[in-house]
């Protein structure tokens, strides 16, 4: 019996390990199916086992991704149903893991559970947040925002404090000494979150805005000195400048006496990151990527939120 599972689980090794390659998702369903099958077959207190349904959350949550892609793809024409049940089923994998891999046991699997567990919430922006919301996502091509019946201000809050708290919690694990690039993908995962906050609370609160925004822009400025310098991470910086120009924008917003300097900013720092991009693909064996593109397609809406700036403020 467990030579069987160990088979199984094999052949869902296979296909995982093709990820991200279009070859592996088209059999993702697959491989998920063989880790559940082999999970049967073995006794819980078999290591494999644990293994074995840490691989099938893994896999769901590739599987949640893509669909949430190509939703955001059908949105430019006729939108779908958002794929909430693919990442209901991602979280619950995680949850069934989660049982073996505790903070105690495993403290770097069980952190990294914690900071996908906050990429699903944050996944469901994508639908939740309304058109006219400026936030820090990777629009697929250059489609333009559209209204969508799915968008609810309300929950989207509610999520995006489950993520913060998902993102705190991994961070109480990862630093730049140990797991240096988990770390920073915690950290982008908690801007992005607290972003999403300070947006829907600025009705509510400029005051609790503005903290949040400050504290964007001074964990990204600590990212970059501690983890992504962009002569060694170039790509990364350019994510956490892009971040950083999402937060001067909300500062920006917020009306207050330094709003132009906010907008400057934001401009400057944007034209740093087109610079950096433009350069970058130039030097051998720098070819541009699906992640510069998706890099540049963000830069729009942002660009745009800065030529609309009020010129008498």
């Amino acid at each position: 019996m467990r030579l069987r599972a160990r088979a199984l689980h094999g052949r869902g090794d296979v296909i995982a390990a093709q990820i991200p390659s279009d070859a592996a998702a088209t059999q993702l369903d697959d491989a998920a199916t063989y880790y559940e099958c082999a999970a049967e077959k073995l006794v819980r207190s078999d290591p494999l086992w644990a293994e074995t349904k840490l691989d099938r959350a893994n896999v769901l949550y590739e599987i949640a991704l893509a669909a949430v892609r190509q939703y955001e793809q059908s949105l430019a024409s006729v939108p779908g149903q958002p794929p909430t049940l693919k990442i209901i089923s991602a979280q619950e994998a995680y949850r069934e893991a989660q049982q073996v891999y505790s903070q105690a046991a495993a403290p770097a699997v069980w952190a990294e559970i914690q900071r996908r567990n906050g990429e699903l919430c944050l996944m469901e922006m994508t639908w939740l947040i309304p058109a006219n919301v400026l936030w820090p996502h990777r629009p697929v091509g250059a489609s333009v925002a559209v209204d969508n019946p799915e968008a609810n201000e309300k929950e989207a809050l509610e999520k995006a404090k489950l993520a913060r708290d998902y993102f705190i919690a991994a961070h109480s694990v990862f630093a730049p000494s140990y797991l240096p690039m988990t770390w920073l993908q915690t950290q982008e995962g908690l801007v992005r979150a607290m972003l999403i906050i300070g947006r829907i609370v600025t009705k509510e609160s400029t005051r609790t805005a503005r903290d949040i925004y400050t504290s964007c822009l001074d964990t990204t400025k600590a990212a970059v000195q501690r983890v992504a310098p962009p002569a060694d991470a170039p790509l990364d910086w350019v994510d956490l400048q892009l971040l950083r120009v999402h937060a001067e924008l909300g500062l920006a917003l917020l009306g207050e006496a330094d709003a132009q300097a906010n907008y400057q900013h934001a401009s400057k720092v944007l034209k740093k990151v087109a610079d950096l991009l433009n350069g970058y693909v130039l030097l051998p064996g720098n070819p541009s990527s699906e992640r510069i593109s998706a890099q540049k397609n963000e830069m729009n809406p942002l660009a745009d939120e800065i030529r609309k700036a009020p010129r008498d403020i």
